[in-house]
């Protein structure tokens, strides 16, 4: 199972806070961002019952995002990954508010491009991670990105 498999939650209470919830496993064979699962129902239950968002409204929501889907293509000509993402919105009750996908095409770059391309403009790389923490190293286990620090060069 990779990460394409799962839909990232997070919950959005009245006053705009923004926690991340869980990850849920996205249905097989999915064809749009509304088919993620909602909410499960012990978990509405569980919230609905804290007295802030009973005088709130339960104004609880849930977002879950889709980033990415088996089949997405990638021209190698180009560098160009058309990158499948989705986002539904479910209210308290675990009815789904809205949906929206699109496909956004999405350019790679390797290392060695990035280091080039620094090169020529006057940047240098200081550091290269597999993950926005900068303990997890670009062949680590839990890499799954790559981020690249640069740095001004001196003689620039």
């Amino acid at each position: 199972m990779s990460l394409n498999d799962f839909a990232d939650c997070w919950e959005v209470n009245e006053e705009g806070a923004v926690e991340f919830a869980e990850k849920r496993e996205a249905p097989e064979g999915a064809d749009d961002a509304s088919a993620a699962p909602p909410p499960d129902e012990e978990d509405l239950e569980e919230e609905s019952d804290d007295e802030e968002e009973e005088e709130s409204g339960g104004g609880l929501k849930r977002v879950l995002v889709e980033y990415g889907r088996e089949g997405d293509t990638f021209d190698f000509s180009t560098q160009v990954l058309e990158r499948t993402v989705g986002l539904s919105l479910f209210d308290g009750e675990g009815t789904l508010v809205s949906s929206t996908v699109d496909v956004v095409p999405q350019r790679q770059f390797s290392l060695q491009e990035i280091e080039l391309l620094g090169r020529v403009t006057g940047w240098q790389v200081a550091a290269v991670h597999g993950d926005l923490q900068a303990n997890v190293p670009l062949d680590g286990e839990e890499a799954y990105r790559m981020v690249v620090v640069l740095k001004k060069t001196a003689q620039s």
